[in-house]
């Protein structure tokens, strides 16, 4: 028995930490806490040029677009995006950016085929100015309720 008052220290379990990626010289890349960051993530990140190409995007993005994110990077974002919703994409990202919230799109990959809704944010890195994309599934969300009858039995 333990002298009242004691106090004792909880035993803490080993945490894997996310792995930090890179650089071509095997240096740790000036990025990689933050993008390690955006990888423990579910949601959809993105981050792209005002010409609409894909300069980052985390894990959960590769995942949805059903390719490695090395390849992502150049990519234009147009193409992960329903050909209707097209017109609504290139506006996010065109000048002048804006802040917005809750701008839905309809994503058509090999992986996924639904409706996201993105937050965007206007980032400004040196002079160039890139737009932010924070994208949740609203099929997740119970969106996936709204289903025609024929379809929910």
């Amino acid at each position: 028995m333990r002298a009242q008052g004691e106090i004792l220290e909880p035993e803490i379990e080993e945490v894997k930490s996310a792995s930090v990626p890179r650089g071509a010289d095997d240096q740790p890349d000036e990025q990689a806490p933050w993008r390690a960051m955006a990888d423990l993530s579910p949601l959809l990140m993105a981050v792209l040029t005002t010409e609409g190409r894909i300069v980052d995007a985390n894990i959960a993005f590769a995942r949805a677009a059903g390719v490695m994110r090395g390849s992502l990077r150049g990519a234009r974002f147009a193409d992960f995006v329903d050909p209707h919703d097209r017109a609504k994409a290139v506006k996010a990202y065109r000048p002048p950016l804006q802040q917005r919230r809750g701008w839905e799109l309809n994503l058509r990959t090999k992986m996924v085929s639904g409706m996201y809704s993105f937050d965007c944010w206007p980032l400004r890195r040196a002079e160039q100015w890139l737009l932010g994309l924070i994208g949740r599934d609203l099929s997740a969300s119970g969106m996936d309720m709204w289903a025609p009858e024929d379809e929910q039995q």
